[in-house]
């Protein structure tokens, strides 16, 4: 249990995290659905790197590896993939995107490349 006045430490922006999003209340969801499944929400989980310092449980956004912006519930800091890949490792996360950038960059430009000989 959670100690009463006990604030949640706040996380800082560019951490991995995970948001949980609303899609559909349970009034809004299809008709022919089980009694169960439509008394809750219909909620999406995504992951991504905190635009802005947050606390668990309050409203955040991120920005995915995607670049795409989502804004949720701040679930969870440097979630553990399900299918049991292990733990996130931020310096991956992190690589990733600077090599993608880096080779995408117009400055890359090889000079054997341009002159149309192999490497």
């Amino acid at each position: 249990m959670k100690a009463k006045g006990r604030s949640q430490p706040t996380i800082a922006a560019g951490t991995w995290v995970e948001l949980e999003r609303v899609i559909l209340e349970p009034g809004e969801r299809a008709p022919g659905i089980p009694a169960d499944t439509a008394s809750v929400p219909f909620a999406a989980r995504v992951r991504g790197f905190l635009v802005a310092p947050a606390r668990r449980g309050t409203a955040a956004e991120v920005r995915t590896q995607a670049d795409r912006v989502v804004n949720g519930k701040l679930r969870a800091v440097l979630p553990r993939n399900l299918a049991d890949f292990g733990n996130p490792s931020p310096e991956l996360l992190l690589v990733g995107k600077a090599m993608k950038r880096r080779l995408q960059s117009p400055s890359r430009a090889s000079p054997a490349r341009e002159e149309g000989r192999p490497r």
